[in-house]
């Protein structure tokens, strides 16, 4: 059976509350016909326009309909999903696997990915992560969309992670051989 993707509006208060751990459940209106195994992407929506903030959850595991004598209204329901958000980004050092949750910002990434030949890929590159300047939903991809001289390479990477803070020395100041002064 063949998935679907929901990119969904959520106001800021209901973004937050994913952002934080919070809430793991959307009520909405069911009108798309969801099904248990979409995905689904929060897009954040100030009433307006979209902020350019986004939160991707793995699946819907569980719906809630038909059942008004809970105070559910008809013509809606509530879509259950078994892992809570992560409440902040992860910190350098930890492999997070694509089907755990994608970024929650658009940037460089470090992915390992699986080669066209099918081997899994140990050496690390530097990613981007991104909407492909608006053209296509967000993906990992590498080169320059500008010059055209891009590949998605989504469907090839199973784990990423963020890019470490760059090096801080302890007076500020390098020399030219990158050691503090």
């Amino acid at each position: 059976m063949a998935y679907r993707e929901h990119r969904l509006k959520v106001l800021p208060q209901y973004y937050e509350a994913w952002k934080s751990g919070v809430k793991c459940f959307e009520l909405r209106k069911d009108d798309r016909d969801y099904q248990v195994g979409d995905f689904v992407w929060l897009c954040e929506w100030d009433g307006e326009k979209f902020t350019g903030r986004s939160f991707s959850i793995i699946r819907i595991d569980y719906i809630l309909r038909d059942c008004p004598e809970y105070g559910l209204m008809d013509g809606y329901c509530i879509l259950g999903f078994a892992r809570p958000p992560i409440t902040t980004e992860p910190k350098h050092g930890r492999w997070i696997p694509c089907s755990e949750r994608l970024p929650d910002k658009f940037g460089k990434t470090l992915v390992t990915f699986i080669s066209a030949a099918g081997a899994l890929w140990t050496r690390v590159i530097i990613a981007n992560y991104s909407d492909l300047m608006g053209i296509a939903k967000p993906c990992f991809w590498i080169g320059n969309v500008g010059k055209n001289d891009f590949e998605n390479i989504n469907s090839q990477v199973v784990a990423w992670m963020p890019l470490p803070e760059p090096y801080q020395s302890t007076t500020g100041q390098l020399n030219k051989e990158g050691e503090s002064r």
